[in-house]
């Protein structure tokens, strides 16, 4: 009988990750090794990788279609993930920290949850969720870090509360993996990172364990916002004077920089005084939008006059009306555009998107 193709491209891609392994530990000693080699070798483990993991997403394709395995893969995907990002953040020379830790179980009475500054509530419907479909093969292994004396969870306070309830809701030992040397403000900065078997952290807490991580970029981002006289909404609902959409307006503080990102928040705030509406996502993406695509050309007064001349909402339900007659955020972009140019030919500005 003939044998099939996949067994047989099972063993080769085996071997062919054994032998990338072994010349990365100890080269050939008949080959010349340099910068150059090892760089190819970087690309064999590379597509290595890429083609192992496809071969088990083909075996087994519940993996990334079961969202107990998806969310598992998610997280052991990040390790290399979290490695990249570790060198664009300045190389294996460079001050960063190397993480020390350790496996461990450590009684689930011992375990704070500091989320009096950058961990966020316990969610007991997720806790729940978590219990109903808790596997131990997969289950997300809590990281704590041990300060002072005390082990702090910044990754899997829902999983050590799903144990517990399935224990009957009595305190028992949890298997942890325990950091080393970290600070507070470090392990909300891992906080901020995580993709574990909980929910995707939402904008508003990834943006304040970011703050309280002392993350540059964060930082400077509310320093901005807040020069404007608006301030930011970590429950990420409407209010007057805050920004909810902190996502958006961050991606946007990003792409065009302070200047630009201050310049149009504070046409919104003086055109609506911080109306709580007139802080909707469509609203902030559109403006920052115009003032970095218009910068120089158009002027601040008469956009101001004429966004003061309708409703705060007016940009987002016009924006709708058009349906997918413009892709996504250009549609609500559209509607600053021809609203500051209105009937004038004059000061009409060309359109550029």
């Amino acid at each position: 009988m003939q044998r099939r193709g996949k067994p047989r491209q099972k063993k080769e891609d085996l071997s062919l990750a054994k032998q990338v392994v072994a010349n990365m530990v100890s080269p050939p000693s008949d080959r010349k090794v340099n910068e150059y080699s090892m760089l190819e070798t970087l690309r064999g483990v590379a597509n290595t990788m890429i083609r192992a993991s496809n071969r088990c997403f083909d075996l087994f394709p519940t993996l990334l279609t079961e969202q107990q395995y998806r969310e598992r893969v998610i997280e052991i995907m990040q390790e290399p993930k979290n490695y990249i990002l570790n060198i664009e953040a300045g190389g294996q020379n460079s001050d960063r920290k190397k993480l020390v830790y350790e496996e461990m179980d450590i009684h689930s009475s011992e375990i704070r949850t500091p989320r009096n500054t950058y961990q966020r509530g316990l969610s007991v419907a997720r806790v729940k969720r978590i219990a109903d479909h808790f596997d131990e093969r997969i289950a997300n292994m809590p990281k704590v870090s041990y300060r002072d004396g005390n082990y702090y969870v910044f990754d899997g306070q829902h999983t050590i509360a799903a144990r517990k309830l399935l224990n009957g809701d009595e305190d028992l030992p949890v298997t942890c993996r325990v950091y080393y040397g970290l600070t507070e403000a470090e392990e909300a900065l891992l906080f901020a990172q995580q993709f574990g078997f909980s929910d995707v952290l939402s904008a508003g807490a990834k943006m304040r364990a970011l703050l309280f991580g002392r993350d540059p970029e964060a930082l400077d981002f509310l320093r901005a916002t807040k020069s404007v006289g608006i301030e930011l909404d970590f429950t990420q609902n409407l209010g007057k004077n805050r920004i909810g959409c902190i996502s958006t307006a961050f991606r946007a503080f990003q792409r065009v920089g302070e200047e630009n990102y201050v310049e149009a928040l504070s046409i919104l705030k003086e055109a609506w005084d911080g109306e709580p509406y007139s802080l909707r996502g469509e609203n902030v993406r559109a403006l920052v939008d115009f003032v970095d695509l218009y910068k120089g050309q158009y002027k601040r007064k008469r956009l101001v006059e004429k966004l003061q001349s309708v409703d705060p909402l007016t940009i987002y339900r016009k924006g709708q009306e058009m349906g997918n007659s413009l892709a996504g955020h250009k549609k609500y972009l559209f509607q600053v555009w021809a609203l500051y140019n209105g009937s004038s030919k004059k000061t009409a500005l060309p359109l550029k998107f």
